[in-house]
């Protein structure tokens, strides 16, 4: 096994054990741009709770690389939205979640990459058809509203969330509906409150951990957020 591959193993092995500090620390010893390298190749892993902290890592990563290097930070965001592409033949995994990981944590790269993520879920704009993909791009918004709420909202992003809570595959509505409550939007209540007895299960990732919970949890956590 070569030097290259030992290492993304240690890491992902850490990550499925939710030791992203670890693994930030082993990265600190290098670039900021070959740490997020070694990250993207591990944000589309197959199990999910090590996408996620690998998505979690890679924003810490990407932060630190737009401070010094903004044009590096749009470089990565410009990586993974290809990968979406089916021309890259990449396997996309997670590219939903980093976008919307990455642009919570730099307001410029928010600014400039937020309408491309909307558009994945918009039928008129650069649609994924794929459930898994779509319930990535809500949570990438809901990631993103927690630190720029005002932004996703006037970008038209309520509307397109609302859609997907009637999606027959419950993560993505769980997913929808977790984002939604950090829109701050009171025009999603009601769909949201038909929710409220959904039993779908779903998990999501909040804070460094996953929850596995139901839609209807899910939703009534959301209108909570919304306030009566």
């Amino acid at each position: 096994m070569s030097g290259k591959a030992a290492e993304k193993r240690l890491l992902r092995d850490w990550l499925a054990a939710g030791q992203t500090a670890v693994v930030l620390d082993h990265l600190a010893g290098g670039s900021a741009k070959r740490a997020a390298t070694l990250l993207l190749g591990l944000v589309a892993e197959a199990d999910y709770c090590t996408r996620m902290q690998a998505v979690s890592a890679l924003g810490q990563v990407a932060e630190g690389l737009a401070a010094a290097d903004l044009d590096a930070g749009r470089e990565l965001m410009r990586r993974l939205l290809w990968s979406l592409n089916e021309e890259s033949g990449a396997v996309p995994w997670g590219a939903p979640e980093a976008l919307g990981e990455i642009m919570a944590r730099d307001r410029r790269l928010a600014q400039e990459f937020v309408n491309l993520l909307i558009s994945l879920i918009w039928p008129q704009g650069n649609y994924l058809e794929f459930p898994p993909l779509q319930a990535g791009v809500a949570w990438g918004l809901g990631r993103l509203a927690q630190a720029w709420p005002a932004l996703v909202t006037q970008r038209g992003a309520t509307e397109h969330l609302t859609a997907l809570l009637i999606a027959p595959e419950a993560q993505t509505r769980g997913c929808a509906a977790w984002a939604l409550g950090f829109l701050a939007d009171p025009a999603a209540a009601e769909a949201l409150r038909g929710l409220l007895a959904d039993d779908g299960p779903c998990h999501i990732f909040e804070d460094g951990h996953l929850d596995s919970t139901t839609v209807g949890v899910v939703a009534a956590n959301a209108l909570a957020r919304l306030g009566p």
